[in-house]
């Protein structure tokens, strides 16, 4: 019976021993921090200002993207500069013809003007010339008949007063003439030369309409040329207006932040707190690219910031970044992810002045 209770109490020992290493075990394995699956990626988004002051960028979202997708996207939105890129050289091209073309009507214009012009001004000054001599030698031929009208119809008056030798002279042959004839010559004579006036008078009227059409005609034929010159001028101001609104587009061509507004869904995104700083988990380690994109105003002045690069995400520790001026889309930082096609071609030629 002793032996029994021994053996017993040698088997409650064992099992104690046992049921305590376990807990041991146990315990111990509970209380052990395990590592964390996932790795992570901090950081801090900050500029530093012209006057040396830090700016910690709140609120700023941090974009990550796996690499099979970030490659597809640039090699995508390579595609896209290159395409855009013909159709500005196609725009260039056809801007400058038109630029061409209508310098050359400009020209012309001028010169049709300035040739019909002195054309006009000559033929104007030898028509004038002409019709002052023809209508001189009418209006003197119909005063004359008038007078011998007046001479025949009633007896001339002597001159008033004293009058000179030539004058009184004059008034004689008047009278001796008025005298040779009897009434029925006077009044044939009167008719005669009334009607002569008259078809004097016409032709007279005549040539004064004459001249005031081919006046209008030369005015309307100049006035036409002259808007033909203006609707130039004004075709060529807006083919210069249009080459301005061109240039000033490939200034800005292309806009890098636009194109990174059309990047895929992210891995994973965060918003920075107000120091700028952001804490992001990641599905696996690897080589990511990551992007950030702030406006604020600086001096009252709107400015923006745009980051896109390449990162290394390790699987521990936390991969930390900054975001800052160092890095910028537009700094040459070694990891910055450029959206220019590979051929390093750019619209920098297209700044040319295609007027």
């Amino acid at each position: 019976m002793r032996l029994h209770t021994s053996h017993i109490q040698n088997a409650f020992a064992k099992l104690s021993a046992l049921l305590f290493s376990g807990a041991a075990v146990w315990l111990a394995g509970g209380c052990a921090q395990e590592p964390s699956p996932n790795p992570q990626l901090a950081g801090q988004v900050f500029v530093v200002l012209p006057d040396g002051a830090n700016l910690r960028l709140g609120s700023v979202e941090v974009r990550v993207f796996d690499e099979e997708s970030a490659d597809r996207f640039i090699h995508d939105t390579h595609q896209r500069i290159s395409g855009r890129k013909a159709e500005l050289r196609d725009q260039l091209a056809e801007l400058r013809a038109e630029v061409s073309r209508l310098g050359q009507l400009r020209v012309a214009a001028e010169m049709d003007l300035r040739r019909r012009e002195a054309e006009v001004r000559a033929a104007a000054e030898e028509l004038r010339e002409q019709f002052e001599e023809g209508t001189g030698e009418l209006r003197r031929r119909i005063e004359q008949n008038k007078l011998f009208i007046d001479n025949v119809e009633s007896m001339p008056e002597a001159p008033p007063g004293i009058p000179t030798r030539e004058a009184f002279q004059e008034f004689q042959e008047r009278k001796n003439k008025w005298l040779s004839m009897n009434r029925a010559e006077r009044r044939s004579w009167g008719e005669a030369l009334k009607e002569v006036n008259n078809r004097l008078s016409t032709r007279l009227a005549e040539m004064e309409e004459t001249l005031q059409h081919t006046v209008a005609d030369w005015t309307e034929e100049i006035e036409a040329l002259e808007r033909r010159m203006e609707r130039t001028r004004a075709e060529m101001a807006e083919a210069i207006g249009m080459a301005e609104t061109f240039r000033e587009e490939m200034a800005g061509f292309p806009d890098l932040a636009d194109y990174l507004e059309h990047l895929p869904e992210p891995v994973a995104a965060a918003r920075t707190d107000a120091n700028g700083e952001f804490l992001l988990n990641l599905d696996r380690p690897g080589r990511h690219a990551v992007k950030a994109r702030a406006r604020r105003a600086v001096d009252g002045k709107p400015k923006e910031y745009v980051w896109f690069f390449w990162t290394e995400v390790e699987a521990q520790p936390a991969a930390r970044l900054l975001f800052s001026n160092h890095n910028l889309i537009t700094e040459n930082f070694p990891e910055n992810i450029s959206l220019l096609p590979p051929d390093g071609d750019d619209a920098s030629a297209a700044d040319d002045n295609p007027a």
